[in-house]
């Protein structure tokens, strides 16, 4: 029973899903022996990441499934430019993708003031900052 001044909050978190087709890529180097390459985002992130033929199947939150794609499409990158992906590869690219898309954050989180002044529409940019919506012009 819920008495005077209590409040019961439930967040609903939407699940989503997005497939990604790899063209161009030589697949057991991308992914790695075993997926290798592929275990390091699994851990980081609650995102569930299935590979079938030439296409990747992403299953989790709106939020990270954009992160989750943003290294995907770097590691495709890295391997396309340098002919090998490894395992420290992968790590580097996560933490520099996580790294810069928590400066985006705080940096909407702080400019957002002087944004809203602007004349022109904001939309929204990723989804939700810490502090509020991120907004982009």
């Amino acid at each position: 029973m819920v008495g005077e001044g209590f409040f019961i909050f439930t967040e609903v978190i939407t699940q989503v899903e997005k497939i990604i087709k790899l063209d161009n890529v030589d697949l057991l180097s991308l992914l790695g022996f075993n997926d290798t390459n592929l275990k390091p985002i699994e851990s980081r992130f609650n995102t569930v990441i299935s590979v079938r033929g030439d296409n990747v199947y992403l299953k989790g939150v709106a939020d990270e499934i954009t992160t989750v794609e943003k290294i995907l499409k770097e590691m495709v990158y890295v391997l396309n430019t340098t002919g090998k992906l490894e395992s420290n590869d992968v790590s580097t690219i996560i933490d520099l993708t996580v790294q810069v898309i928590n400066e985006v954050h705080k940096f909407f989180c702080l400019a957002s003031p002087d944004l809203a002044k602007r004349d022109r529409p904001l939309r929204y940019l990723f989804a939700t900052a810490p502090c509020g919506p991120i907004l982009s012009a």
